[in-house]
């Protein structure tokens, strides 16, 4: 989260959404008095430490992700979801299964329901309203962030890809890593996010989860 004073801005991070790259480029022209916290704050929480009328006043704005795909990358960052005292060898074992067959699917789906960490509190309110002025997308985000760069009258600087993989993960589409009952789960929890912002799981031209 960046509260600009210096700009009148309010930016919010959700998880794996690009959000470091933009967070990086946005640092650079904060002023000494802007509030920078890098860690993942969403609206409801920044909205007690700044004060009704500053966040009221200031533009904010986050980014979107299509939750199928966000929850493949943030099962990797999670080293395949695996932990524990044989981490490093479960996820030897997990990148050696075969992508399209059971036990791997098994696995993705099995993490998928015990995720806990969602992105819909930096969108929606407990009533399911829109929190912020502007919503980027990660699928378009450099484009994106551009616009609000001419917006709020900043330097604009292509995003950088900012932290890597610890391994080569399974590079395989998205949509590719679910079965029925994972996809499902996804759809459930992730409604309000897929319905604003008109995801699907997997390629327009072909069928869908």
């Amino acid at each position: 989260m960046i509260v600009s004073h210096k700009h009148k801005f309010i930016f919010f991070k959700p998880w794996k959404v690009g959000g470091n790259s933009v967070e990086h480029n946005l640092i650079e022209q904060c002023g000494n008095d802007d509030i920078i916290d890098t860690t993942h704050r969403n609206p409801t929480d920044t909205l007690d430490i700044v004060g009704e009328k500053i966040y009221k006043q200031y533009f904010k704005f986050t980014i979107s992700r299509n939750p199928w795909d966000r929850m493949v990358s943030y099962f990797w960052w999670q080293d395949g979801g695996l932990v524990g005292k044989n981490h490093r060898k479960n996820i030897d074992e997990l990148l050696k299964m075969k992508f399209n067959g059971y036990q791997f699917k098994e696995q993705f789906a099995q993490w998928i329901g015990n995720y806990t960490h969602f992105n819909q509190p930096f969108y929606f309110n407990d009533e399911g309203n829109p929190m912020v002025d502007h919503y980027m997308k990660f699928e378009n985000l450099d484009d994106d962030y551009k616009e609000i760069c001419k917006k709020l009258k900043l330097t604009y600087k292509s995003l950088k890809k900012i932290g890597t993989f610890p391994f080569k993960k399974k590079n395989e589409a998205y949509w590719k890593y679910y079965n029925y009952h994972s996809g499902a789960i996804v759809a459930q929890r992730h409604k309000r996010t897929i319905k604003m912002f008109n995801y699907t799981c997997g390629p327009k031209t072909k069928n869908r989860i």
